[in-house]
């Protein structure tokens, strides 16, 4: 049911959409903080280390535990978030089971999984390198530091989990930025800083940050114990084994954009590792954040059988998604590349910066698919629709991924392989709507489309207005001002067409949601 003035026709938020807005917003400063400190490392070690080979080597090690995680543990967390509600309304003894048989089971298999890794690697390296005999040996010496970062990785995966499930969201968040801290650590404290120094950093920081969530868990008080086999197994493995294809979905880009750029020259593997870790910076922030906060309430919506609630959910998500995410992407595509132009910084030249802003403008039309595609994965997952979720995952995203690459990355190069992923992930969020639609249908649908397609024309609108101005000169104060310039076409150009047409009222929704949550935060 709407609830709203006349005058403007918007959502005043409910009492849970309340609760919903301030658990988000709360999660979106805590990953921001979290994301603004992992960037800060970043920089740092970007300047320390600048590109090439060592460099190119890290960016394809520490896909090891992310590929790891991908196939044995990250289709469990989201089907453990989806289907707690459900244990939990038999009681805490219940639950419980349930939460320790997720943790036992994730972290068996993750080990094994490291130890696999260890074996195989080795004989894989030559050809993840493409040949490129220097890029395998400098790989070859991180094996064992990216496999032993896999196990502290999934237990840092599985306490946030838990404690997200408990509706504990910002402090388990802010513990992300542990390992950002660590490896700053190792790195200003080793004299000879090289690719080892970052993996083995990478994994003493989730050792830090899995120990700060086990005491998290603790003080809520959970009561842990071995839990091998239970009435949970069956669903956990069945649900989960499924979702192995969703988190495939980002990681398998990943993978398939480094291997197959691994044959250009020297330092584009770098700069695509700088790149994505700066797009992941806004896909952490928001996408990671709202996603947290959405899984369990999906999980929640599916116990209690109501497919109101979930149409309602994906059209709020659809509209409110869109408005918020499509100017991030016309400002990274606008002002990208002239702010990464002047990021030198130590051995990170400012050309490198400006190649590594023309990627990140490259990956800027993949933030919609990223915060869309694996939400509405979770509402199909919700109805029992583990079949589709796996189509969807692999012929709507990795083919897709695989094909386009071939064709852009010989004339384009590294932005070819950004601009890839846009297109593929756009592609993804299509068919994962048309999916949803079908199954479980779109509360208000022409309010859908109308609020969908203006704010795709105000973002085609501020992002080819904004690259009309004119260029800066050499100097760095016009550079700024030129960011500055194109920051405030972006946001008149994209303001002007969203408060004027047809998404007036999610626009002005999307505003109520975040007085109420600043409100609310500012009231305790």
């Amino acid at each position: 049911m709407r609830e709203g003035p006349a005058s403007t026709g918007a959502d005043v938020p409910t009492g849970r959409s309340r609760s919903l807005a301030r658990a988000g917003g709360l999660l979106v400063l805590a990953s921001a903080l979290t994301r603004l400190v992992s960037l800060g490392k970043e920089v740092y070690v970007a300047g320390v280390m600048g590109t090439g080979t060592a460099v190119d080597a890290y960016s394809l090690a520490v896909l090891v535990p992310w590929v790891g995680m991908a196939l044995f543990v990250n289709g469990l967390r989201p089907a453990f978030q989806n289907r707690y509600a459900l244990y939990e309304r038999e009681g805490p003894d219940a639950a419980t089971r349930f939460a320790n048989l997720y943790v036992t089971h994730s972290l068996a298999v993750g080990t094994v999984g490291a130890v696999i890794a260890v074996l195989v690697l080795p004989g894989l390296l030559p050809l993840a390198s493409r040949g490129n005999a220097g890029l395998s040996a400098a790989m070859s010496a991180l094996v064992v530091p990216a496999a032993a970062t896999l196990p502290p990785m999934i237990a840092t995966t599985c306490l946030t989990a838990l404690l997200n499930v408990r509706r504990r969201f910002a402090w388990p968040q802010l513990t992300a930025m542990l390992p950002a801290v660590v490896v700053a650590g190792m790195v200003a404290t080793t004299p000879d800083v090289d690719a080892t120094t970052l993996v083995w950093g990478m994994a003493y920081g989730f050792v830090v940050q899995s120990l700060v969530l086990l005491a998290m868990t603790v003080a809520i008080g959970h009561r842990w114990g071995l839990a091998w086999f239970g009435p949970g197994t069956r669903v956990l493995w069945t649900v989960g084994g499924s979702l192995v294809a969703v988190s495939l979905f980002d990681v398998g880009l990943s993978l398939t954009d480094r291997t197959m750029s691994s044959g250009l020259p020297e330092g584009s593997l770098s700069v695509l590792h700088w790149s994505s870790m700066l797009r992941d910076f806004f896909v952490a922030t928001v996408v990671a954040s709202v996603s947290a906060v959405l899984i369990p309430e999906l999980g929640r919506q599916a116990a209690d059988r109501s497919d109101e609630s979930l149409r309602r959910t994906c059209s709020r998500l659809l509209r409110l998604g869109t408005l918020l995410v499509l100017p991030i992407s016309s400002w990274l595509v606008v002002a990208g590349p002239l702010v990464l132009s002047l990021a030198g910084y130590g051995a990170l030249e400012n050309a490198d910066g400006r190649r590594i802003g023309l990627c990140l403008a490259g990956y800027a039309y993949s933030l919609p698919g990223a915060l869309l595609f694996p939400l509405l994965l979770q509402v199909l997952v919700a109805r029992g629709r583990t079949r589709t979720v796996v189509l969807l995952a692999s012929l709507g995203s990795l083919v897709p991924n695989v094909i386009l690459n071939a064709l852009l990355i010989g004339p384009y190069g590294v932005v070819g392989v950004a601009v890839a992923t846009s297109l593929t992930s756009t592609v993804a969020a299509l068919l994962a709507t048309v999916a949803v639609r079908r199954v479980v249908g779109l509360e208000d649908e022409p309010q859908v489309v109308a609020t969908v397609a203006t704010a795709l024309v105000a973002s085609t609108l501020a992002t080819v207005v904004g690259a009309l101005l004119p260029g800066p000169t050499v100097s760095d104060g016009s550079v700024v001002l030129a960011i500055l310039a194109r920051t405030a076409v972006v946001v008149l150009a994209y303001a002007t067409v969203v408060f004027a047409g047809p998404s007036r009222r999610d626009a002005v929704a999307m505003l109520a949601l975040f007085r109420v949550a600043v409100a609310r935060r500012g009231a305790t």
